[in-house]
Formats: structure tokens, sequence, C-alpha cells
């Protein structure tokens, strides 16, 4: 089947309409002519940058330390580079060795976006999916025993980790551009298959700084979704520190517990209805459409979309008039549709951030371990 004819598009995303304008559908004057207007619009943001890097360099903008080491996971483009599993990857780690790990996050598209909120004690999830925003959520429920806090202002819910939690460590959520807050260690991930786009900045491309700024990292990480390696020789020119392979992978199917329902092979043979508001769905549905499951539509959503009854309604009537069995999604958008779940089968494929073996595995937490204690001398 063609699941490009049935794909169904459901407001999905600002870029990816100018993308669509840009095609080789629309007539070349046109193309042309928004292509001068982004980059215009490409090159003014470039000149923001600038003048927010100078602000901060010359301490006009504050940078603001906490009294414990702060580890940042983000990106330089938009949408999904795996922060989230990586994240969760590196608290589970910190907490099993005994560490009081922290996470702060932004929690974007949240209700009361103001506030510092703690969405997780350790204890138990203290937020809906709406005021934790889904991201947080899904850290939290992935996180047993990790207190997760959401803010703005990141250096604020730092600080309520330490008070209130009596936090040994903070990771920053999506830390890369915030620079107000002081960290020990700048982890960024980069897609490997396609790193920076085309190279321009938003809005005429998805990078939200320019390459140049990768020099602010301490660690890369490349990210392989779904697939085998690829080789990019021009991220490792660019950049001179420590790079690591890491490969994000499906590992089962859970349901809206995010509890394992069954293995990746209860997709064989299945009709499927696939929908998702994630950043950059392309790999997953990629992945889908080779999982043995025959793929009947497609529903894509904005990222961080909150869905509706009504969104649910729709998915419903196309099970139905399908025939499908499933209908499949990913974490991210699993959790904010438990309450909207109306005894409809609903699973998320869940997936794992794996090195490429043990050996890389510990160089990768020994590198991070030995930047902390740098910082601590």
């Amino acid at each position: 089947m063609d699941t490009q004819k049935n794909t169904v598009t459901c407001s999905y995303g600002f870029i990816k309409k100018l993308e669509n304008l840009l095609g080789e559908s629309n007539p070349s004057i046109l193309r042309g002519v928004l292509r001068f207007i982004l980059t215009l619009f490409s090159y003014i943001y470039w000149m923001i940058l600038q003048i927010r890097y100078l602000l901060y360099r010359y301490s006009i903008l504050p940078i603001r330390n906490v009294p414990v080491p702060v580890i940042s996971v983000g990106n330089i483009t938009a949408g999904g580079t795996g922060k989230t599993p990586f994240v969760i990857e590196l608290a589970n780690y910190y907490k099993d060795t005994g560490k009081e790990v922290a996470i702060v996050s932004r929690g974007y598209h949240r209700q009361a976006d103001e506030k510092v909120q703690v969405v997780s004690d350790g204890k138990q999830i203290l937020l809906s999916v709406s005021k934790a925003g889904d991201e947080p959520f899904l850290i939290a429920k992935k996180c047993p025993g990790v207190p997760v806090v959401v803010s703005k202002n990141r250096f604020n819910a730092a600080a309520r980790c330490i008070q209130e939690f009596n936090s040994k460590l903070i990771i920053l959520d999506d830390g890369f551009q915030h620079l107000g807050l002081f960290r020990d260690v700048d982890i960024l991930l980069v897609d490997e298959q396609n790193p920076f786009s085309n190279k321009y900045l938003i809005p005429r491309g998805y990078l939200r700084e320019p390459v140049t700024q990768l020099s602010r990292a301490d660690i890369l990480c490349m990210i392989r979704k779904y697939s085998h390696k690829t080789k990019d020789p021009d991220t490792k020119i660019i950049f001179k520190k420590p790079v690591f392979s890491v490969l994000y992978e499906p590992w089962n199917l859970v349901g809206s517990d995010l509890n394992q329902v069954a293995s990746l092979e209860y997709l064989i043979g299945k009709n499927l209805i696939v929908f998702c508001g994630i950043g950059n769905p392309q790999p997953f549905l990629n992945w889908v459409n080779a999982s043995g499951g025959s793929v009947k539509q497609i529903f894509l959503f904005d990222d961080h979309h909150n869905y509706k009854i009504q969104d649910m309604e729709m998915l419903n009537r196309a099970k139905e008039n399908w025939n499908a069995q499933i209908l499949l999604t990913t974490e991210k958008d699993i959790v904010k549709i438990a309450a909207l779940n109306r005894n409809i089968e609903i699973m998320a494929v869940s997936m794992r951030l794996k090195l490429e073996d043990s050996e890389t595995n510990q160089q990768v937490y020994e590198q991070i371990n030995s930047l902390l204690f740098r910082n601590l001398q």
C-alpha cells in the first residue's frame, strides 16, 4: 500500500507547512520568493543570537550557579533527536549508583507555564500530563525515585530541587540553549542521518543555533534512530571533543501505563492505524512500515499536540473503516491520551538508548564523571 496517499496531516508543523510550500509542485517564482523571505528572517534570527551570546559573554545577562553539579542534555536542531530517552538513561544510571539526582525541564505546552512545579517528588507523580507537559510526564513515569521539576526559569527549578529534595546532581533536559544556568557538562545530541538539516537557521531550516556553537559542547552523541550506522565525517571534523554513537531502537510494545503488553513481533500481520505528534516522525514511520504490520493509514499531528476526544473519535473511525486491529503510536503520545482511551486498543512502541557496546557505555560515563570532577576540584 502507498502509505503516503493514506497519510492525514492534522495541522502538522509550521516548518513542515513551509517545506510543502517550497516543494517542487509549487511554481518556481513562488518558491524563490519564499526562500528569500525565509532566508531574511533566518539572518535576523542569527543577529539576535549573536547579540544574546555577547550579552552573556560580557555578563550583561547573568549566568547563575547552583551549588551542585549540572549536566545538560540538548540539541541544536528543532525536532526530536532523542533528548528525552537520553535524560531518562542518565537519571536512572545515576540513581542506581546512589546519587541523589533530579531532573529540570522546561515543560513545553504545559498549563501554568510561568510557575515552578513539581511533576514528581520521586515517590509519586503529582501533576497531570497537561500541567506537567508530555516530556516531563513521560520522564517522571520512567524514572521512579527521581524528582522532576518544570519551569521556564531553570535556575529557580534547580534551586527548588536542592532545597526540597536535597538533590546532589541536576540533569537539565533540553538545556543547550538555556545559557542562564551554568552547567558542568554539556552533552549535545545530533541526528546522525540528518545532523544539521539544510544548514539554515530557523525558519529557513531547522537549526536553533549556528553549527559553530558545537564548540560549547563537552560531549557529542550521534543518534541513530531505528537504523544502521551511517557515516558523517563533516560532523567529526567540526567537533574535536569526544564523540559517541548511540542507537535509539524499539524495545517492546506498551500500553497507556507504559507497562509491556507485547513484543514487537505482535505487530506482524496486523492491520495498523499509526498516529503521532513528535518533532521528527519520519524515522518512526519508516520503522513501522518495516515492522511486518500492514499500515492502513497514518495521522500526523503537531509536536506536543494535546489530544482531544474528537481526535480519538477520528482515529477510532479510521480503525473501524480499515478493519485495523491496533492503533499504534509513540510513548510520548500515549501518556497524553490515557484519559481519552475509550476501550480502544492502543499500543506504543517503547524505545531504549543503546550504546555501541559495554566498553563504549563505560567510556561515556567515565567522560561525564571526569568532567564533573574537573569542575568540582
